[in-house]
Formats: structure tokens, sequence, C-alpha cells
């Protein structure tokens, strides 16, 4: 049995592009209210778990 992927490895996909802006400012909010970090640490923790589970 073969295996491939649906799209080449490696295409480069923005993570930002996977959530709108609303609900990335809501995550972010959502984290920093949580968690009590600064809001663009909380924005990179957003994008970076949409990158995790695009890939």
């Amino acid at each position: 049995m073969t295996v491939t992927a649906e799209r080449p490895l490696g295409t480069a996909t923005d993570p930002r592009a996977l959530l709108s802006a609303a609900l990335l400012d809501r995550l972010a909010a959502r984290i920093v209210k949580d968690h009590d970090v600064a809001l663009p640490l909380a924005e990179r923790i957003v994008v970076q778990t949409a990158a995790f589970l695009a890939a």
C-alpha cells in the first residue's frame, strides 16, 4: 500500500488565514483572561496552535 499526501509536503500555509480575525481576537482575549499573559503572546499562541493543527 502506498501513502500519499493530499497536498505537497512543505507547502506553507499562513496560519492566520485559517482563522477569521474575530475568532483569533476572541481566542487571544480568552488566553489573556485565563492565563494572565500579554496580548501579543496570546496571539502567537493562537497562531502557532492553528499552524500545528493544520500540519
